[in-house]
């Protein structure tokens, strides 16, 4: 492909993927489906940009919630009735990584108003952008055929334009993935060089979705598969130095919950109530429900709190125990 053809693709997919995010966004910004969880995210941003520190006060969480439900839609805390100074109970919080967080602060600092559309409009941007390196990283890895397909896709798929407007985490994992395959593709084709910038992005990612510290073992298969299994040795070092790195990032974090909970957390708590509710997907002799409104009550009547390190080892003890006790 020559280079003006290519920089042809790259404007027309931008313009087509940004305006379908734009349209979206205009349109379903205040949504209800991810309120919830958009919840968690906006109630820490809001004291990180009062200077508060990242927690959330969970009686105002639980009249937040209500106010949305109400609604049927995601209300931004700049419309919340917070109280005044020193009428709220801060505690810290391991619910979700702090990097959405973090961003939702920066912008209710910088635009002086805690509403969650700059910041979704910076994530229509971003995975706009997210499209044409796509686009390159396909047409380096493969072809650039394959990569005029990839990047209409991408541009184009309704579910993924959908979510890069909605404010949760998802919609900057998502795009920072793109970004990974870029540099993968890279470091397999080009200069091994480009394997940190995907160790580095990588470990970003977990900042917003717990479940990428997976990725070091991803990133061993790949380095396996493009050198045939002849580098075995350099693979498992792949594996381990990506691995290493992502606990580096993430170590800042952990030192922080251990000093706020008394547990070495490096992503989040959660893993035991999505494993308990899974099991509540059908019906099952152990009273597992697949709602998180009920699952609260129920820990609350087993003396444990939702979503904190406490109960969220007890909902995994007790998930490996039913499975060990039907594991067929």
């Amino acid at each position: 492909m020559s280079r003006k053809e290519k920089r042809v693709w790259m404007i027309g997919l931008f313009l087509a993927a940004f305006a379908l995010r734009l349209l979206f966004l205009s349109a379903f910004h205040d949504r209800y489906y991810f309120s919830g969880i958009t919840l968690q995210s906006g109630e820490a941003a809001w004291h990180l940009s009062r200077g508060e520190g990242y927690a959330q006060d969970k009686a105002m969480m639980d009249v937040m919630a209500a106010l949305q439900l109400r609604d049927r839609r995601l209300v931004d805390p700049e419309d919340f009735p917070y109280p005044n100074e020193g009428g709220q109970v801060l505690l810290p919080t391991v619910t979700y990584p702090p990097g959405y967080a973090v961003l939702l602060a920066a912008t209710f600092r910088a635009f002086g108003q805690a509403r969650y559309i700059y910041l979704q409009g910076a994530q229509a941007l971003f995975d706009s952008a997210a499209c044409l390196f796509l686009f390159l990283g396909t047409g380096v890895l493969f072809s650039w055929k394959a990569a005029k397909l990839a990047g209409t896709a991408y541009a184009l798929w309704v579910p993924i334009a959908l979510q890069a407007g909605e404010a949760v985490p998802d919609a900057w994992a998502m795009s920072l993935m793109v970004f990974i395959f870029y540099f993968m593709a890279h470091a397999v084709m080009r200069n091994k060089a480009w394997w940190w910038a995907t160790f580095a992005c990588g470990a970003l990612g977990c900042y917003f979705r717990p479940n990428l510290i997976l990725l070091p073992f991803f990133f061993a298969a790949a380095h396996a598969l493009s050198s045939g299994f002849r580098a075995k040795w350099k693979s498992l070092g792949v594996g381990v130095a990506s691995g290493v790195l992502f606990l580096l990032v993430l170590f800042p974090w952990a030192y922080r919950n251990y000093q706020a909970t008394g547990y070495w957390i490096f992503t989040s708590v959660g893993a035991g109530n999505t494993l308990w509710e899974g099991l509540g997907e059908v019906s099952n002799p152990w009273g597992a429900v697949c709602d998180d409104g009920a699952t609260k009550e129920w820990l609350n009547s087993q003396g444990y709190e939702w979503q904190t390190p406490r109960s969220d080892r007890y909902l995994r003890e007790r998930f490996v125990s039913a499975v060990l006790s039907r594991p067929a």
